[in-house]
């Protein structure tokens, strides 16, 4: 897609690590932890563009983007689902379909 998230338009990347003022944009608690000043925070935000993501991390990304999954925590793949009113992910495949288990599972939604 890019090389570098500064060079994608749709990415936070210009305003939370170079100072452009993009109004719709809200700084997340965590990037304020990142420092006392603006500076320092945008510093961190920077440090954080450093070096290669994991592959295994841009797989997974690949893949939730591919098939249009959620990629985040449970607390926020079970809240999208409550609002949503849709899985967050893919049922697991398997299992014992007469167990209690896995019937309990399967009527999340």
């Amino acid at each position: 897609m890019v090389e570098h998230a500064s060079e994608y338009p749709w990415s936070s990347y210009q305003h939370n690590a170079v100072g452009r003022t993009i109004s719709f944009i809200t700084p997340h608690e965590l990037y304020n932890e990142q420092g006392k000043t603006l500076g320092e925070q945008q510093r961190a935000y920077r440090a954080f563009f450093k070096g290669r993501m994991p592959e295994a991390d841009i797989q997974k990304i690949r893949e939730a983007t591919n098939k249009a999954w959620l990629l985040g925590s449970e607390r926020f793949k079970r809240d999208f689902e409550v609002v949503a009113g849709r899985r967050a992910e893919p049922v697991k495949q398997g299992g014992d379909r007469k167990s209690q288990q896995w019937r309990d599972r399967n009527q999340r939604l």
